[in-house]
């Protein structure tokens, strides 16, 4: 059996939470958006004030095939991860 051949990202959704680390999350989250765009990598951003906005927002972009993208990147700290 062979190993899935898995290309990289063309885009990607970024959840990111901005208030991680006092505030460090907001540093973090603009280089990570800085890295995937200057790969080449498509990237959008969720913008929400709830977790029931940021899974709204997810299920919206991932239901739309043709706006879909490759992959949903988490960007902050343990309060996002239990989200």
């Amino acid at each position: 059996m062979s190993a899935p051949d898995f290309s990289a990202p063309r885009s990607v959704l970024v959840v990111a939470n901005r208030q991680a680390g006092h505030g460090r999350g907001d540093d973090t989250a603009d280089a990570v958006l800085a890295g995937l765009a200057a790969g080449g990598v498509e990237v959008a951003e969720v913008h929400a004030r709830s977790v029931a906005d940021v899974v709204r927002q997810v299920r919206a972009a991932l239901s739309e095939p043709t706006t879909r993208p490759d992959a949903v990147v988490g960007v902050g700290g343990d309060g996002l991860a239990c989200a």
